[in-house]
């Protein structure tokens, strides 16, 4: 609903849909992901605010998901928490944009990527794409606190997680939980047991 978006940044409708304005966008943020990876944290920091603006400016959600969630997942980016914020920003603005339940089903397939990672890189990103794609303002509070310690994994961290995923999971259709439900339960980990029961 609108209350509960009020406080979500709104897609600004200067989305070009033209494939060579897509092509050409595509490579300028490709581009910029490259000197993320190669920068210092602070000018890492810049890079990804410049980032989180053009991604709404020039690319509609569903073209931008791939790329920024494959930056995510990278084990190679020394700067995920940057990353993060640019994955907040793509996700409301496909909410804001109406695709809502086209994120939602993206989200699931994507999820086997997800699993895959370190424990504390998973956690972190997992919380990263729940969190992002929420309706609940009080878990869109904490966010910042996910990035200040993204990468660790600690009670706190575990316990944001199974908030974040719940939240997540509680949205779903039946079909949609039940696709979710078999992704995890593939991985013998307690860190995922622990998720499931708290569903």
């Amino acid at each position: 609903s609108s209350s509960q978006l009020e406080n979500t940044e709104h897609s600004n409708g200067i989305v070009q849909d033209e494939p060579e304005v897509i092509v050409q966008s595509t490579e300028k943020i490709d581009v910029l992901f490259l000197k993320i990876k190669s920068s210092t944290p602070e000018a890492a920091s810049i890079i990804g605010d410049v980032l989180c603006q053009i991604t709404r400016d020039l690319l509609p959600p569903n073209e931008i998901l791939t790329k920024v969630i494959k930056e995510l997942l990278s084990l190679t980016q020394p700067h995920g928490a940057v990353v993060a914020k640019i994955v907040f920003q793509v996700f409301r603005s496909a909410i804001d944009s109406a695709y809502m339940a086209l994120l939602q089903d993206w989200l699931i397939c994507s999820l086997p990527n997800f699993v895959t990672l370190p424990p504390a890189n998973a956690v972190s990103c997992l919380s990263v794409i729940f969190v992002s794609a929420s309706l609940n303002l009080n878990l869109i509070k904490i966010f910042p606190e996910i990035l200040e310690n993204f990468g660790t994994l600690g009670c706190r961290e575990e316990y944001i997680f199974h908030e974040a995923t719940r939240d997540f999971y509680g949205r779903l259709s039946v079909e949609q939980k039940d696709k979710f439900r078999s992704v995890f339960f593939k991985h013998e980990s307690s860190i995922y047991a622990n998720m499931l029961k708290n569903l």
